[in-house]
């Protein structure tokens, strides 16, 4: 259950519009869990018909699957270390979005410290239980206050 990082977490998978508002989140995966699986439970793409209208679509990132409504960046080739042609001036276009998205989960980790830095032990299923409970309500005051459009 714990991320590449080494640290136990969660993943989130969220739609950040070009005013660095949250307009999708879904949150509850393990940090363990890939993009894909995480995309694929979601019900941004269960359910795209209620979240966008025909011929609309967003970026994700290179983890993420393609789909009428996805659109990934590339992946670099294996065993290169940069993307090279086409593909790499398709992600540096995407760029600028990029980090209005880091801007985004920066302010949202400032307003809601909790998400910074959490010092809870998890070793066992009721440790795993007590931080899904710390964090549950958080996310509903976010998301309440996402609602109302509010990012600072």
């Amino acid at each position: 259950m714990h991320s590449y990082k080494e640290k136990y977490g969660y993943k989130m998978i969220a739609v950040v519009d070009h005013l660095k508002r949250f307009r999708y989140v879904s949150f509850g995966f393990s940090a363990a869990t890939n993009d894909q699986m995480a995309q694929d439970l979601s019900d941004l793409h269960r359910n795209p018909h209620r979240f966008f209208s025909p011929k609309e679509y967003v970026f994700g990132d290179a983890g993420m699957k393609s789909s009428d409504t996805v659109i990934p960046l590339f992946k670099r080739e294996r065993k290169t270390q940069v993307t090279v042609g086409p593909k790499a001036y398709f992600n540096h276009k995407c760029a600028k979005a990029r980090v209005m998205i880091e801007q985004a989960f920066g302010i949202l980790k400032n307003r809601w410290q909790i998400l910074q830095d959490c010092r809870l032990t998890c070793r066992t299923v009721t440790d795993e239980a007590r931080l899904y409970l710390a964090f549950e309500p958080a996310w509903f005051f976010i998301t309440f206050w996402l609602r109302l459009g509010r990012t600072r």
